[in-house]
């Protein structure tokens, strides 16, 4: 076998279209590698690269070198084996090229209502811890800057009491309101296997409910994204009974929104803010949540504005007139206007 350094580029070609080639390299158990392809130039056919591993198992299974993968971690230590195979019906040569990068995953503090910025190199996992001396209902931003595309950035959390929330796609949603007990907590931020190789700026803002600007029934709020595909969260106070509805509009881009309790329910949203959706009975008086996510289409340049208006109307009841004759308005949407004679 060659030996293989870690972090270097390596090129070769299988000549006679179904051969290996093999290196070696030492690795201790839990070490951290990302297989980065050279591009299409260096990799001209189906070539696979696998690892066997220091008692000749093989570690995982295969991947094509055309595209980039993983991170792998290798579960043993000692002397390790990276295979690169045409395949066996190959007649041709084929070119191979391929970096296995070591990756070293970072750990930083996260403070509340304050915005941290971490930057994620391909297979790395950046994980952001805190500490909570009570319980606290929070809202999770997590948003990933820049111009890559945004599903393939996952979110975990785990806490101390046993709160686990795992796989959680920003392309779905931003910000999540969370209940979380007294504890403490790891936030990890990473990307798929798929398309590992981006590597970029990720924003975490970790806010509690308490700190939220106030959005007050009846009056218009207005505002601008502080990046294309954030979240911006406000609090709302609304009362048992209440019929509740949201009205909106946006600039620059798309902007949808949700409304939360305070167990972390969504209770009712539109997949855009200028969009009109069915009001709904609040069930519970309480401090409820509302989120506008910004589209993870949106242009990066763009500078996306909102302006809503938060309202609570009750359905009208009167008496039908003599003549049967009515010249009225539908002052809300949603709000329902009854007549009865």
């Amino acid at each position: 076998a060659v030996d293989l350094v870690p972090g270097q580029d390596t090129m070769g070609e299988l000549s006679r279209g179904n051969d290996s080639a093999v290196y070696r390299f030492n690795a201790a158990a839990g070490d951290k590698f990302f297989f980065s392809t050279l591009g299409a130039a260096q990799n001209t056919g189906s070539v696979t690269w696998r690892l066997i591993d220091p008692f000749g198992r093989t570690e995982g299974s295969s991947s094509n070198t055309n595209a980039s993968s993983g991170p792998v971690t290798t579960k043993s230590t000692g002397r390790y084996l990276l295979v690169v195979e045409a395949a066996n019906s190959g007649s041709s040569s084929q070119k191979f090229g391929f970096n296995l990068t070591p990756v070293q995953d970072e750990v930083h503090a996260l403070t509340l209502n304050q915005t941290s910025q971490v930057q994620i190199q391909p297979g790395q996992t950046q994980k952001l811890v805190f500490d909570l001396l009570q319980p606290t209902s929070v809202v999770l931003d997590v948003t990933q800057a820049g111009s890559a595309s945004n599903w393939t950035t996952f979110w975990s959390l785990k806490g101390s009491e046993g709160f686990q929330r795992t796989d959680v796609d920003v392309y779905d949603t931003h910000a999540q309101r969370l209940e979380l007990a007294a504890g403490h907590y790891e936030l990890s931020l990473y990307k798929n296997g798929y398309d590992g190789e981006w590597s970029g700026q990720v924003r975490v803002a970790l806010h509690t409910v308490e700190a939220l600007t106030d959005a007050v029934l009846a009056t218009p709020t207005t505002g601008t994204m502080a990046d294309p595909r954030a979240s911006a969260s406000f609090a709302l106070d609304l009362t048992a009974g209440q019929r509740f509805n949201l009205t909106g509009s946006t600039t620059n881009g798309n902007v949808g929104w949700s409304l939360y309790d305070r167990y972390g329910q969504k209770v009712m949203g539109g997949d855009y803010l200028n969009s009109t959706v069915t009001p709904v009975t609040i069930s519970r008086s309480d401090r409820y949540t509302l989120v506008l996510d910004a589209f993870s289409s949106n242009a990066a340049n763009a500078q996306v504005g909102y302006q809503f208006t938060a309202r609570q109307f009750v359905d009208g009841a009167e008496a039908l007139p003599a003549d049967g004759v009515v010249l009225g308005q539908i002052a809300v949407p949603g709000q329902v206007q009854s007549y009865t004679f």
